[in-house]
């Protein structure tokens, strides 16, 4: 009499590969440092197409999340600079003609 309800044998697996690390540095390192987490993504990509290891998908949200971070970084100065720019150039003007007003 067979059980049919019984749990099926366990068949051996092929062990995981191993997680890269720069992967994984390059994912936490896009949070704080984006150029160092581009750099390492790009870094761990390489590695894992040669290797074979895991954590590509770690290696690319570190890319994206590095690249995103630093186009928004860039925005930021861009727009600073050209505010500063305006308000210079419309301040100095308008201090200027207060300067020249006769007393």
């Amino acid at each position: 009499m067979s059980d049919q309800n019984a749990p099926a044998a366990l068949s051996p697996s092929a062990p995981a590969a191993p997680m890269n690390t720069l992967a994984i540095i390059a994912f936490v390192l896009s949070f704080f440092v984006s150029i160092a987490g581009v750099i390492c993504g790009h870094l761990a990509l390489r590695q894992i197409a040669t290797t074979g290891e895991s954590g590509r998908e770690f290696a690319l949200a570190g890319l994206i999340i590095g690249y995103v971070l630093t186009a928004i970084g860039l925005l930021a100065v861009v727009v600073t600079v050209v505010m500063m720019v305006v308000y210079l150039v419309f301040f100095g003007v308008m201090f200027t003609t207060i300067a020249d007003y006769p007393r």
